[in-house]
Formats: structure tokens, C-alpha cells, sequence
């Protein structure tokens, strides 16, 4: 039934069936009471609820004066029962389009709670409590259900819940779209390479909210609700698929958009570059498996190994960076996601070099002057290592190893950082 479309009259019913909004604690669907909860007797007319980031589309999504308010005062609910969530662009489109739908504040605070808990990896946990004795308002630190490891949660399930995660998600995005069609990837990416960001970012963070028409939006939110961010994924790659020849005529980023932009006529009628149908049957066709997930997922975690702060420079996240040509395949590194990862760390101008494979100890042995021997006046290198428990490290060195009379010296250029790299404890 979602993928032929919910119909209008039941969505909501499925939308808190299927988010298990029966299954939440009084505390966590009672409206009225959180109301009086975070606000006391004196509850306002008109809040000033946060953004979380994000953007509300008030007028693109015609709420009523009423559905606004509820809105509103939702957002200030979730600020007070989760304070550690505050960057979270997603949250107000997300909760603008359920608005639309939910048949009661109750239902709506209820399923909204429900998404923002699972998307934190909270499912197992209950707020039924002040955040003082509440769990689930434990610090930041805490971010995963006890039980469930960093490789086996879902990093995002439905929505990124703070700053990098986002920037990871768009990131993760361009990853699968260059899997499914690089030619059109690379010519997307030139034509926005100015952009200070990559125009699927909004796409995600206002979920297709002012790209779509609304009654897309309503499907689209159907595959979102079941499958969470994945189904964004697929109808986002879907909508570059079906207007790939036209896109690949473009020659401006502008123009994409434009292409990519419905118009509305003056009698009311929307015209768009695809139908409904066609968007579905191809994101429908779209493979999007557990394995794909896992990708996707091992590639965030050997990114967001590269800084544990949420304020990371833009541009190591804008762009999928093709991985680099290998006169020699890795040993260690043999799946490419790894390898775009560790190439985006690179420095931009070097990107476009080979690598040369001048050290390993299956060829070289393991004597430290063999590798020094190896190595010297060699830059800039990429030092790569695994342990015998499988754990793979390594550093970009943007000077050459010292010579043996300043093995007691700090080295550097002063100019590009040397810089430490970890991934995943599983890489082959």
C-alpha cells in the first residue's frame, strides 16, 4: 500500500501504526500536558519555537493559522525534553509535513517523538521522567541504545541529529549517487563546484520541500516513514535518473535548478519534469540493500573519524571525491568507499596525482631502515597500516622522513598538515 500511495483519509492512522505511537508513554503523547509542562499556567499564543537549523515552509505547505501553532509549540516540547538535540535541520520540514496529516496534536507530538528517538538511537529508551532522572536525556556522549555497538546501529534511521551528522548525510548521498551514475555525478559536481554547498544538501535537510509538488511530497513521505533516510536516498537518485539527458545538457548550475524547479500556471496547474509515477517506479527500482546501508555507514564512521569537533570545514565534506588511481591495489584498502574517504582528506591539488606503492612489508620485509631507505626524499606520502588484531591507521605526510641525524626533530612544511587518519576496525 505505501508504495502505491497511502490515501489521504488513513495516512495519519498508518503513519502512528507504523511509528508505534500506541507503544509511547503518556508522557511522550500527552500534548496538553507538556504544554503545561514546559510552559506552567501561562502557555503563549504565539511561541518562539528554535529552528533547530532547519526551515519551517510555513507557505509553501499552506498550514493553517492553527496547524502553525501546534507546530510551534511541538518544537519547544522537543527543546525542553531533548536538550542535547540542536542542530537538527530536518526536524521542522519533517514536522511541517506530518502537520498536514496526524489527526491529532496528541498523535502528532507522539509520532514526531517517536522519529526523534529513534533517529538519536534511543528506541530502547523512555522518557517518562524530568530530564534531571530521564535516560534518555543522558550527555552527548551517550548516543546509542546500551547493547548496540558503533558498527551495528543505524547512525541516522531517519533524521541527522547534530551538525556533522548532517554534513555526513548529504556526504553519504553523494557517495551513492556516484555509485549509481558517475558520468552524471561528475558533471553535477562541476557545474556546483562553486556552490558552498551541494544542491542535494537541501534536498535532504528539507525533504524535496520546494523541489517537489506537494502531492509527491505526500508519497515521498510515505516511502520515509517506513524505510526513514534511505527513502530520500532513492528519490533523490530517481529524480537525477529520470531527467538525466536533459541534465547532462545543462551547463549551469542554475539551470539544473531551474530544471529541477515545478512551476505553478496561473490557473493552478503544476507542471514538473516527471510524473508521480514514473518518480516512484524509478526509485522503487533503486537497490537500496542492508549491504548498501552498511557502505554508506562504514564510509560516515571513517569520515567522522577525521575530527571529533561539530564545526568541520565545509569543504572536506562538499563533494564526492573520485578515489585515486592506484599503480598497485592495496592490500589493506581494498574497497573503494575507504579510498574516496582517505582521497577527500588529501589536499585539493593533489588529488588529480597517482599513487605509487614504494613501501609494503609483504614485499619489503619489516626492517625500519628498509622503509626509511624506501621512503627517502619521498613526499608527499600516505602511511597506511594494520595491526595484527586487523585495526587499520595511518597519516598523510606532507614532508619526507628526516634523515638519521634529525630523527630528534619535529618536521613539517608549516604550510599543509600533517594529519592522522583512523577507519573502521574492520577494513579488509
Amino acid at each position: 500500500m505505501v508504495r502505491l500511495g497511502i490515501p489521504d483519509k488513513i495516512r495519519g492512522k498508518v503513519y502512528a501504526k507504523i511509528l508505534k505511537v500506541g507503544k509511547l508513554s503518556e508522557y511522550e503523547t500527552n500534548y496538553d500536558a507538556a504544554l503545561r509542562r514546559i510552559y506552567g499556567k501561562s502557555i503563549p499564543d504565539d511561541p518562539l519555537p528554535p529552528t533547530f537549523g532547519g526551515r519551517f515552509h510555513k507557505n509553501q505547505l499552506a498550514l493553517t493559522k492553527e496547524g502553525v501553532t501546534v507546530m510551534e509549540h511541538i518544537l519547544c516540547i522537543l527543546q525542553h525534553d531533548f536538550p542535547n538535540l540542536e542542530y537538527s535541520p530536518m526536524l521542522p520540514p519533517l514536522l511541517a509535513l506530518l502537520t498536514h496529516h496526524m489527526e491529532s496534536p496528541n498523535e502528532l507530538l507522539g509520532a514526531i517523538v517517536s522519529i526523534v528517538k529513534r533517529s538519536m538511537n534511543r528506541d530502547k529508551l523512555d522518557i517518562s521522567a524530568p530530564a534531571a532522572s530521564n535516560p534518555a536525556h543522558s550527555s552527548s556522549k551517550s548516543r546509542r541504545p546500551r547493547g548496540t555497538s558503533a558498527k551495528s546501529a543505524d547512525r541516522w534511521t531517519y533524521i541527522a541529529t547534530y551538525r556533522k551528522d548532517t554534513m555526513l548525510l548529504a556526504r553519504a548521498f553523494g557517495n551513492f549517487f556516484h555509485r549509481t551514475n558517475r558520468k552524471l555525478h561528475a558533471h553535477i559536481t562541476t557545474l556546483q563546484e562553486k556552490l558552498p554547498e551541494p544542491i542535494w544538501m537541501s534536498w535532504i535537510c528539507d525533504l524535496f520541500i520546494g523541489v517537489l509538488p506537494q502531492a509527491m511530497l505526500w508519497r515521498v513521505l510515505d516511502l520515509f516513514v517506513v524505510e526513514g533516510y534511505k527513502a530520500l536516498f532513492r528519490v533523490g537518485i530517481a529524480l537525477f535518473l529520470l531527467c538525466k539527458d536533459q541534465l547532462m545538457q545543462q551547463t549551469s548550475i542554475d539551470a539544473v535548478v531551474a530544471l529541477l524547479t515545478p512551476i505553478t500556471s496561473l490557473d493552478g496547474t503544476t507542471m514538473f519534469v516527471c510524473t508521480i509515477d514514473d518518480l516512484m517506479k524509478q526509485a522503487n527500482s533503486i537497490s537500496c540493500s542492508r549491504a548498501d546501508v552498511r557502505k554508506l555507514q562504514n564510509h560516515h564512521w571513517s569520515l567522522a573519524a577525521v575530527s571529533k569537533s561539530d564545526e568541520l570545514p565545509n569543504m572536506q565534506y562538499q563533494y564526492q571525491r573520485g578515489k585515486p588511481k592506484l599503480q598497485q591495489e592495496s592490500k589493506i584498502i581494498k574497497e573503494e568507499v575507504y579510498w574516496i574517504a582517505i582521497w577527500s582528506w588529501v589536499p585539493h591539488k593533489l588529488r588529480m596525482s597517482e599513487l605509487e606503492l614504494i613501501f609494503t612489508t609483504k614485499e619489503h620485509g619489516h626492517h625500519i631502515l628498509t622503509f626509511y631507505e624506501k621512503t627517502k626524499g619521498r613526499k608527499p606520502l600516505l602511511l597506511v597500516l594494520e595491526t595484527v588484531e586487523g585495526a587499520v591507521f595511518g597519516a598523510y605526510l606532507s614532508t619526507p622522513f628526516p634523515e638519521s641525524d634529525d630523527w630528534n626533530k619535529f618536521v613539517g612544511n608549516g604550510k599543509v598538515p600533517n594529519t592522522i587518519i583512523t577507519m573502521a576496525d574492520h577494513i579488509s
